[in-house]
């Protein structure tokens, strides 16, 4: 057209080719607050330079300041660079169809390239205008889309390349049309030409929904909503707010994938998590020693194995008690799998987490996998016992990575499968508890008579079992008061949300949370004055007021005898032990041993376990655990960057993809209860009562 004057590229766009090479890549972060600076990458980084006055565009551009303010700075930049001959393409082209993935910052990396960012544009202008200049051509699309919605037109790609983008209006016989083109050396695209007036009939042109709206630009917009791993969005609200914003009607299809978009920019693709595997645990074993990682990868570099244990847990292994609960649960990410987690109690009754690892699923040569590499980083132990459910392979995974060490059974999982053959009765359960978690084989016996009188099939079923691994009465080493999978049940519990992530983005949140909970509990422990934890502390102050009803009578300096009602036991302060076994496999005074002790004026503090001392639980979280510095300053070496990582192999089942866990046996689910109506079965949201 006649009246249309087009900015070609001038000779200030031509930048030296090792100034390309030296910044290809490199990450602009644009700060839309400022109207009158705007970023140049330099060395890089992004450098804030002033707006000059003087414009060396080819077009009349409008006098706004805010829609002049990119091309005057980035062209007053280019002009001060030598002038060279021009950059070849494949320097600095990239393909419109590579974005790398930018994650939330609470779980997840950033990314380096600027043509995948997040749509930020250089200018604080909410309109299009020439002479503006924007960080990618993503950039402009989005812009262009969101202004095409609010305006209730219509638009089509004339033209897209690395090194142009044209569009029109959707009816051909109107001049409505917009052409950018890519500055050279750089990623950003400056508007040269737009004729923003309609000559034809918008009404006519619309759709049903919008061919702007995208699952793209619908993701780009609602991105801000996932401010959170737990945060819940879901498709449907994704439709019903769109169209109250911009009036456009969009499927539930389109808004499941405008989702799945939003949810990739923040956290990462699944591929692209899987490549970066190698570089994240690189780093991670960089910003914080003894770290041991391993990646088990097969003939075609598939992912297999993963396993994590930082070197923060293993330094404080040697002040808890060496029982470790082990279970696996669930991964609900597109390529699902199995989350490994290997945990136990520290000194006050908190989980202290030892390993991660992920596989396919829960196996024998993957439990195998993952106990080797437990043993690579803890070592053989003295009294080392394992707590887990009756999974068989498992079970033969144990006995031949760690022969020597013990292995009890989870007491709640031996239950549920009684409830799983025999029913929900409560008289029968009650019994079975009190028989695993009896001291003395005669209690034990007795509580087993009172089962086989309730119910004869179940008594059957749990002596077929083996005695040594459930009952606390015949099992060989010293479980403790641990009887129950409980902690690693709990470490599942919290990593709910985060098993939907990524695998880098899943190992960064469980990072993420091992750094809190190290901080909190340092914190914690410096502030107690006790020399126990509180946890043990409640305990003895119980003791100390059950005791005050007891007779002592000493035997000798250090024995005691000890009369109740309805109890007498034998202590002996210097061997540490008591006729009710209570003091010797928990390593604290039981209820006689405080009455001894308060008799001989002797502290019961000093006849606890070094485990629940105040003074353990300080050093076993006096670590530090560090984050991973930003992405910028990653250095890795060589043969991390040529480590391939590809996603598992996995055949995706039919149907919706299940993300609630299968019950146990046995196991029974509270029902929900109504906060409106207080009726069980439904929640607030879906309640009906007051219509």
């Amino acid at each position: 057209d006649e009246d249309e004057t087009e900015a070609e590229p001038t000779q200030h766009d031509f930048v030296p080719e090792d100034y390309v090479e030296a910044n290809a890549g490199a990450r602009i972060d644009v700060d839309v607050n400022a109207a009158f600076d705007v970023p140049i990458v330099s060395e890089g980084y992004a450098t804030a330079v002033p707006i000059v006055s003087q414009d060396v565009a080819t077009v009349d551009a409008p006098d706004d300041v805010n829609a002049r303010a990119g091309s005057l700075g980035v062209q007053e930049e280019l002009r001060t660079r030598p002038r060279t001959s021009r950059v070849d393409s494949h320097h600095t082209s990239r393909s419109d169809n590579h974005h790398t993935s930018r994650a939330n910052s609470q779980y997840a990396l950033s990314t380096l390239d600027p043509s995948t960012s997040t749509p930020s544009a250089l200018s604080v202008s909410s309109i299009v205008e020439v002479g503006q200049i924007y960080t990618s051509k993503r950039e402009l699309q989005h812009k262009l889309g969101v202004m095409a919605m609010k305006s209730n037109y219509e638009f089509k790609v004339h033209k897209s390349c690395t090194q142009r983008f044209e569009v029109k209006c959707v009816d051909d016989n109107c001049k409505w049309r917009l052409r950018a083109a890519r500055i050279e050396g750089l990623d950003f695209f400056s508007v040269r030409v737009f004729k923003n007036v309609h000559e034809c009939s918008q009404v006519m042109n619309l759709r049903p929904g919008h061919r702007q709206a995208s699952c793209r630009l619908v993701g780009d917009e609602i991105k801000q909503k996932y401010d959170g791993i737990a945060r819940q969005y879901r498709p449907k609200e994704i439709a019903l707010d769109f169209q109250n914003q911009y009036g456009v009607r969009i499927s539930y299809e389109k808004a499941w994938r405008a989702r799945e978009s939003a949810l990739n920019s923040l956290r990462g693709t699944p591929e692209e998590s899987f490549r970066l595997l190698p570089l994240w645990c690189s780093m991670l074993e960089k910003n914080n020693p003894e770290t041991l990682t391993r990646i088990e990868t097969a003939v075609d570099n598939s992912f297999l194995y993963f396993f994590m244990a930082l070197g923060q847990s293993r330094a404080g292994f040697n002040k808890v008690r060496p029982v470790v609960a082990v279970d696996g649960t669930h991964l609900k990410g597109k390529y699902k799998g199995t989350l490994y987690v290997a945990a136990c109690f520290d000194s006050n009754e908190q989980i202290f987490p030892l390993a991660f690892g992920i596989g396919d699923t829960e196996n024998e040569s993957s439990y195998t996998w993952f106990f080797e590499r437990f043993k690579e980083a803890y070592g053989e132990v003295d009294s080392l016992v394992f707590i887990t459910d009756r999974h068989k392979g498992l079970e033969r995974a144990i006995a031949k990575v760690y022969p020597n060490a013990y292995h009890g059974h989870c007491m709640y999982h031996l239950s549920c499968n009684v409830k799983q053959h025999f029913g929900q009765n409560k008289h029968v359960h009650t019994t079975f508890y009190m028989a695993a978690k009896a001291y003395l084989q005669v209690e034990f016996n007795m509580y087993m008579r009172k089962l086989a009188a309730v119910d004869t099939r179940a008594h059957q079923y749990v002596m077929e079992a083996i005695l040594e691994k459930w009952a606390r009465s015949h099992f060989p080493g010293n479980r403790y008061n641990i009887m129950t999978t409980n902690i690693a049940e709990c470490m599942n519990a919290v990593l709910r949300d985060a098993r939907s992530l990524p695998i880098v983005s899943l190992l960064e949140s469980i990072r993420n949370l091992l750094q809190d909970w190290f901080y909190e509990r340092r914190n914690e422990a410096a502030d107690t004055m006790t020399p126990v934890t509180p946890w043990l502390e409640k305990i003895l102050k119980k003791h100390i007021e059950r005791c005050l009803t007891l007779d002592v009578t000493p035997l000798s300096l250090y024995e005691f005898h000890v009369r109740g009602i309805d109890m007498s036991a034998k202590v002996n302060l210097e061997t540490r032990t008591c006729s009710c076994r209570e003091f010797d496999i928990d390593r604290y005074p039981c209820v006689h041993a405080v009455a001894a002790c308060k008799f001989r004026n002797i502290s019961c503090y000093s006849l606890c376990s070094e485990y629940y001392s105040t003074t353990s639980w300080r050093e076993s979280y006096s670590p530090t655990i560090y984050p991973l510095d930003d992405r910028r300053l990653w250095n890795p070496s060589s043969d991390i960057l040529e480590r391939v990582v590809l996603p598992p192999h996995v055949r995706r089942a039919p149907g919706r993809p299940r993300t609630k866990r299968i019950p146990s046996r046995g196991e029974v689910r509270p029902k929900r209860k109504c906060a409106t109506c207080g009726q069980l079965g439904h929640n607030r949201r879906s309640c009906t009562g007051n219509n």
